[in-house]
């Protein structure tokens, strides 16, 4: 009974629950009339036990007390509290949501979309917002800036379908502070942000900031959470993230999650949410990851790119003297045809000519190789015309070093 202990003690139980438990009081009429007895598990019920309104589940036993003509004389009640075990299976199960959905992040910006989806409809978390921030550098001034940018929110789903100015429109609820698409952290006072306000329980007390914008460059410079009241008295928490795997980038996060009206910020709850800001972290950095992965892989298509032009470029240069050197190299042949030495010398250099030709266009063809575009075209050739072919290219420096050079194909007629 928590904060009814002691001076419920002894009283008639309607007295209690009455106005708390009406379904309970129903069932108690019920067991009274039909003198049987009745049993439930997770038994929902909101009551004052702590100095506020709080769920509660139990599992119960309700059984009759009969007088010797069989009547009905009470009704005796056992109870257990299960509300922690109801709470552990059904954060549990955000959690399982959250892991589930870590695989589809393919970049930053849809990391927190579905983080902010699998957020949706919690009653742990009634709403949520995430803001990234990044550290910028100006290369003219040398200061250095912070600028939070609202990236998504659980609103975000209901009005979808509502643009304004090719943006994405939000159903912010009035009851909270500003809340920016974008906020310039450096030109924000941390004088806005010194009112705090005392929330008691019964049981313990709890400090929560009040404040007109959401203080996240106070969650920034402390890196600790921070409990917001908001203007309809509900509560939200900012939760830092430091990402880690993006130095190059200097980002952070800051996830804002609404508190339950009906539970308590309490040592299970903040555990809770550590467990939630873990597995966003995760998600985070997968989509990091995988947005840098598409990153350099442009960087690497861009530089393939670029040394594909490089080669065209080379390779038309390099072309066009080599065909120049066709016509008057046949002329030579031609006019020398008498002289057998003086023409093997010409053949030889109209053969290399040839062969530097067909590897420029190998060059020009490189893009096309590299895309699969190029298809093969299969021929049939005289690999023993071939090989004599290039093994004469070595005939005439072999000679001059003074060794024996011998071309030998054995079994040459089987290959035609």
């Amino acid at each position: 009974m928590k904060s009814k202990h002691p001076h419920a003690f002894i009283k008639p139980v309607i007295e209690i629950i009455e106005h708390e438990l009406p379904e309970m009081v129903s069932k108690l009429d019920r067991i009274r009339e039909s003198r049987k007895g009745a049993h439930g598990h997770g038994f929902y019920m909101e009551t004052f036990r702590d100095g506020y309104k709080e769920e509660m589940y139990c599992d119960y036993a309700l059984n009759p007390i009969y007088k010797l003509d069989g009547t009905v004389w009470g009704i005796i009640l056992i109870m257990t509290d299960s509300t922690q075990n109801v709470l552990n299976k059904r954060r549990l199960k955000t959690l399982n949501k959250l892991s589930y959905q870590t695989a589809d992040a393919e970049s930053l910006e849809s990391a927190c979309q579905i983080i902010m989806k699998a957020l949706q409809n919690n009653q742990d978390i009634p709403y949520a917002l995430i803001y990234l921030i990044e550290n910028n550098k100006d290369p003219k001034t040398g200061f250095n800036s912070q600028v939070a940018r609202l990236i998504a929110t659980t609103f975000d789903e209901v009005c979808k379908e509502e643009f304004i100015h090719e943006k994405l429109k939000r159903n912010i609820p009035d009851y909270f502070p500003e809340t920016y698409e974008m906020i310039d952290l450096t030109k924000i006072s941390e004088k806005d942000f010194d009112t705090y306000i005392d929330v008691k329980y019964a049981t313990s007390t709890h400090s929560f900031l009040r404040c007109d914008c959401w203080p996240i460059n106070l969650v920034m410079k402390e890196e600790i959470s921070i409990q917001v009241l908001l203007k309809d008295n509900s509560q939200a928490i900012l939760l830092p993230i430091k990402l880690k795997f993006c130095n190059e980038r200097n980002l952070s996060a800051v996830l804002i999650c609404g508190i339950n009206p009906l539970r308590k910020l309490d040592d299970k709850y903040m555990e809770f949410y550590k467990s939630v800001l873990n597995y966003v972290n995760r998600i985070l950095i997968r989509g990091m990851s995988i947005e840098e992965e598409k990153r350099r892989a442009k960087i690497l298509t861009d530089l393939n790119h670029q040394k594909d032009l490089f080669f065209q470029s080379i390779s038309h240069e390099l072309k066009t003297p080599l065909t120049l050197i066709f016509s008057p190299l046949d002329e030579l042949i031609n006019i020398c045809s008498q002289d057998t030495q003086m023409k093997s010398h010409l053949q030889i250099i109209q053969r290399n000519t040839c062969r530097l030709l067909k590897l420029i266009n190998t060059l020009l063809q490189f893009s096309s190789i590299e895309s699969g575009q190029l298809e093969p075209r299969l021929y049939e050739t005289d690999i023993v015309k071939l090989t004599r072919e290039f093994a004469m290219n070595f005939e005439n420096i072999t000679r001059k070093l003074g060794l024996e050079y011998i071309i030998d194909v054995p079994n040459s007629n089987e290959f035609n």
